[in-house]
């Protein structure tokens, strides 16, 4: 379907909450975790539409550039006269490093084979 395949790599300088929705429990907005692992994750589609609302901004109300992030990320949702279909895919942002504590500086990354 798609014929190029790119690594996407995000590195969160700071923390990044990115929420599942609201539940009755004692975590009012629980994190995004994949079911098997229970590792944090970022759901594809919060990713596409944060690219498609930062690009939209930059933009700043040119035409031509609103029509290639058309073509990019598909036609408005809701908008019933634009049948565009997305020329991208996302999958989901998994966590690949994570820092932890150590001696001999402030934090060192670390991954496992389970990751």
């Amino acid at each position: 379907m798609y014929s190029i395949v790119q690594p996407f790599l995000l590195h969160a300088v700071t923390s990044v909450h990115a929420g599942s929705g609201s539940e009755i429990g004692l975590v009012d907005l629980p994190i995004q975790r994949e079911k098997h692992t229970g590792f944090p994750k970022i759901e594809s589609s919060s990713l596409k539409g944060a690219l498609r609302y930062h690009m939209t901004l930059s933009a700043n109300g040119n035409k031509d550039e609103e029509k290639k992030l058309e073509l990019i990320f598909g036609g408005e949702k809701g908008d019933d006269n634009n049948t565009v279909a997305s020329a991208t895919a996302l999958s989901d942002a998994r966590i690949l490093l994570f820092p932890v504590k150590s001696m001999r500086g402030v934090f060192a990354w670390v991954t496992c084979p389970q990751v």
